[in-house]
């Protein structure tokens, strides 16, 4: 991966991180150049980082500690369950990670990736720009990295991931819209009630207009849905560890945002994990929604088997829970159907060995 501007930029961000925003140049907007660490404790980071018009923050949460996934390498993995946003010029997500799926914003609360302006793709790649080289500063930063390396490390990867599939864009490749109809019934779970608690999500509703930087009156462009599903051995070679990674496009092909899992280890975008190869990763297009129905699992979710991004049952290893590989399904098949539904491996006596494929 390139950086034309890394050698300039890191000078300005590393005079922005030793000074906390103190004495740094601001632009006649008022906003201040370099980085700014706005909060640090044990379990929260956030930092505001502007060079010229390029602005993003960034949200590291550690919400506990993770399952034991069997990892080769388990110190390589970070032992919290985290949540990683980070929003660009106009405070929008367009680069998060979750356990399960979209991440919750300890101070916002829940988070879509439905814009609300539309997205410019130069200020799309510049923002992802600074938050690669915002990363890399805040990596040699010892009072930072010492306490949140593993999460440095994953948001490095994600955002570099992300940042190659943006340049790329969707290359035409989009497979037949299927449809939640067309889903197979034995892929489905009993149905979860219809309302009250455990009741489906209500699909986001959506909006839209022409022009960079302008709030959305009227739908006008259908979006794309990447997704692709990467795998890494587990130790005594008795399966895999896997999770999914989803982009989303405009019609125009500028990016929109990106969503990472881990579900319950390694990130889908670490360099150790591999694409499980075949069909993946699969776009689909054509599609209303810019968000598929891939939300997080939280302690409200009541649904009997899924919904929630990966599996709302337990982890575990024994029937009626679930492991990796059955929440690596259930986020594929959000996405492919584009639909909240309950799906049988999640609480089925048959916990999935492997990572599945993009059928």
């Amino acid at each position: 991966m390139k950086h034309t501007r890394l050698a300039t930029i890191l000078l300005t961000l590393l005079f922005g991180v030793i000074t906390a925003g103190c004495g740094a140049e601001s632009p006649a907007d008022g906003t201040e150049q370099g980085i700014v660490i706005t909060r640090q404790t044990e379990t929260d980071l956030r930092i505001a980082a502007a060079n010229g018009e390029s602005r993003i923050t960034v949200t590291v949460h550690r919400t506990g500690l993770r399952e034991t996934e069997f990892i080769l390498d388990p110190g390589s993995v970070s032992p919290y369950e985290y949540d990683l946003i980070v929003r660009n010029r106009h405070g929008f997500p367009f680069v998060t990670s979750g356990n399960y799926g979209m991440p919750t914003d300890p101070d916002a609360g829940g988070l879509s990736l439905e814009p609300t302006v539309m997205l410019d793709q130069r200020e799309q790649i510049g923002d992802l720009q600074l938050a690669i080289e915002t990363v890399m500063t805040l990596q040699g930063q010892p009072g930072v990295s010492g306490r949140f390396h593993w999460e440095l490390r994953s948001l490095f990867h994600l955002v570099n991931s992300t940042l190659n599939g943006a340049n790329d864009m969707v290359d035409g490749r989009i497979v037949p819209e299927p449809t939640p109809e067309a889903i197979p019934p034995e892929l489905l779970a009993p149905a979860p009630p219809s309302s009250g608690a455990g009741a489906n999500p209500a699909k986001p509703t959506i909006s839209g207009d022409a022009g960079v930087g302008v709030v959305r009156q009227a739908y006008t462009a259908p979006f794309s849905h990447r997704v692709g599903i990467f795998y890494d051995p587990v130790f005594w070679d008795w399966g895999d560890h896997s999770a999914v990674f989803l982009e989303i496009y405009d019609c125009y092909g500028t990016f929109v945002g990106s969503i990472s899992t881990r579900n319950h280890g390694r990130e889908a975008t670490d360099p150790a994990m591999s694409s499980v190869g075949g069909a993946c990763p699969k776009t689909y297009g054509g599609r209303a929604n810019a968000m598929p129905p891939f939300q997080p699992y939280v302690a409200t979710d009541t649904f009997w088997y899924g919904d929630a991004g990966g599996c709302g049952t337990s982890y575990g290893f024994t029937s009626g829970t679930h492991v990796c590989n059955d929440d690596s399904a259930a986020e594929y098949w959000n996405v492919k159907y584009n639909s909240a539904s309950s799906w049988a491996t999640c609480g089925d006596a048959a916990l999935r060995q492997y990572a599945p494929a993009c059928d």
